[in-house]
């Protein structure tokens, strides 16, 4: 989204995309379901058998069960299994149908959704169009104050009428036709929601879903999932499914090893030998974007000089080495450039991408670019750093001691995930340096670069922590967004993410694969950047 965000307490994930499907959009039509079963046969066969316990282990815990207050990549592992999707991603990235069996785009700014008839909530209250309507109107209503609110900027309304869903946009949005099927298409309970708005997906009022599970507990310590027994798929393997925080990552390993959890979704990547001795590691495309914004609108970081002295002092290839462990590739901007493969040719794509301006690591460049800034003697300022995410706290001291080289004094001030990253959301003045971790939600090669280049966004609740501005840029991005041309939207977006670099509103550290691991023996197939938002347990095999 847009906003979403590989953000593990830190990383904010706009959600990912994997292959760069913007030319096969979405299907047309009375699409018939793939998954299996009436809700009375699911409700029979879940009631037979006792099953078995998965136990899994996260880094960070579920801030909440409630998408609006937690958008973020491990609480949609978890969340995914509770709530249901509107609509689902393929293996290959393609729209399917779930709780809508189907969907039409009626015109540029007209969407017509289909509910699954026979699709009931763990409460045994059917699923309706209203329920729909009202997800999606979670997300228009600035009272509730959505993480993801960004990304429905385009979305004018979302009505019922009798088992269908209208979806109005105020303009062409590209991006629009996959929100269904990213954690913003987990589906709510109209009545449920409204009783506890305030406080619903917390431990004191669990959330009501049409997933395949539901809860059972909720602490800061673990999430307990039961089946649901109104789930209208087929009846999931295990009986119950344990999530365990587990904040340390040693400790995290350890669990692992001794067999106290038979997988993680929080594999670090330096840690990543460690877990390979003993379980079964496997890396998917996350398509994350690791970078730093700097706040144009606040001094000295609205001085160009300033901001190209950073970039040249920032040792990227050290970082990607100390902190990627392998799992990092390089970034020239924040869209990995294989989202384009499905508009443009690669030699396309990687001839305007060598006009994007980058600043590879050099302190006597740094020095330079510094002497002939407004702070010719340095600055000092100060970086929020997420205390449970180790990757960040290195990478934050690398950059104190490689800054310190050119006068610039590194101040790492600690805090807990979710409040660092409400800070950015917050938008207040003076935001100074940030770290971000961010992946797409869709596969729209418009999303991040409006995300973070977007006058838009540099709102509340929007990812433009640099605050960077251009009518320019922002006339190639909204051009992009209401294009119907793949090729013509994907080559208004390369040329707004070169004329952004102009300006140095980012520093690109690099590009993060995923990384699960599972105990040996076990496997994932399928897994792809938006795995964390489909019904993964499928895909999760045990021999």
């Amino acid at each position: 989204m847009t906003q979403q965000r590989t953000e593990r307490a830190r990383r904010a994930f706009s959600r990912r995309r994997i292959g760069g499907l913007l030319a096969t959009t979405c299907l047309a039509g009375g699409i018939a379901l793939a998954a299996g079963g009436t809700a009375a046969a699911s409700n029979a066969t879940a009631a037979s058998g006792a099953g078995s316990t998965l136990t899994l282990g996260l880094q960070t815990g579920p801030r909440t069960l409630f998408v609006p207050t937690d958008y973020s990549t491990e609480a949609s592992w978890v969340m995914v299994l509770i709530q249901g999707q509107m609509l689902t991603y393929g293996s290959h990235s393609q729209l399917e149908p779930a709780i809508l069996s189907s969907w039409k785009e009626v015109s540029p700014t007209k969407y017509v959704y289909t509910v699954r008839p026979g699709v009931k909530f763990s409460d045994g209250n059917p699923v309706t169009a209203a329920d729909i309507a009202y997800t999606y109107n979670l997300q228009l209503n600035p009272k509730v104050g959505a993480q993801e609110a960004s990304l429905f900027t385009s979305v004018k309304s979302a009505t019922a009428q009798g088992n269908h869903v209208i979806v109005t946009l105020k303009h062409p949005d590209s991006l629009v036709k996959f929100l269904p099927a990213s954690i913003a298409g987990f589906v709510y309970e109209k009545a449920s929601v409204e009783k506890n708005l305030a406080n619903y997906g917390t431990p004191n009022v669990l959330p009501v879903g049409a997933g395949p599970y539901m809860v059972s507990q909720y602490t800061p310590a673990q999430v307990t999932l039961v089946r649901n027994p109104y789930y209208y798929g087929a009846k999931p393997k295990w009986s119950t499914i344990v999530f365990k925080t587990i904040p340390n990552p040693e400790t995290l390993l350890l669990a692992l090893r001794s067999g106290e959890i038979q997988g993680t979704f929080s594999v670090e990547a330096g840690q990543a030998k460690q877990f390979k001795t003993f379980s079964n590691l496997i890396s998917f495309p996350l398509d994350a974007w690791i970078g730093l914004t700097m706040d144009m609108s606040q001094k000295p970081f609205s001085d160009i000089n300033v901001r190209k002295a950073l970039y040249y002092a920032t040792d990227v290839k050290g970082i990607q080495a100390a902190v990627g462990g392998g799992y990092w590739s390089p970034a020239a901007s924040v869209n990995d450039p294989s989202i384009y493969a499905a508009s443009l040719p690669k030699s396309t794509v990687t001839s305007l991408y060598r006009k994007i301006q980058t600043f590879p690591f050099s302190i006597a460049k740094a020095k330079a670019a510094i002497a002939a800034s407004s702070v010719p003697h340095g600055f000092s300022t100060t970086l929020n750093v997420p205390e449970d995410d180790p990757a960040d706290s290195l990478t934050a001291q690398i950059l104190k001691n490689d800054w310190a080289k050119i006068g610039v004094k590194l101040n790492i001030r600690l805090m807990p995930g979710g409040p660092r990253f409400q800070v950015i959301l917050n938008h207040k003045p003076n935001l100074g340096v940030q770290i971000i971790g961010n992946a797409p939600d869709a596969p729209d090669p418009h999303e991040m670069p409006w995300e973070y280049f977007s006058s838009q966004q540099a709102a509340v609740n929007g990812n433009n922590s640099s605050n960077y501005r251009n009518p320019t840029v922002d006339r190639l991005l909204n051009t992009a967004e209401r294009s119907s041309n793949a090729k013509l939207a994907a080559l208004d977006t390369i040329k707004a993410e070169i004329l952004a670099s102009q300006s140095v509103p980012v520093i690109n550290l690099g590009f993060e694969d995923g990384l699960i691991a599972v105990k040996k023996g076990w496997s994932f197939t399928n897994l792809t950047a938006f795995s964390p938002t489909t019904n993964w347990l499928s895909d999760l095999h045990t021999n």
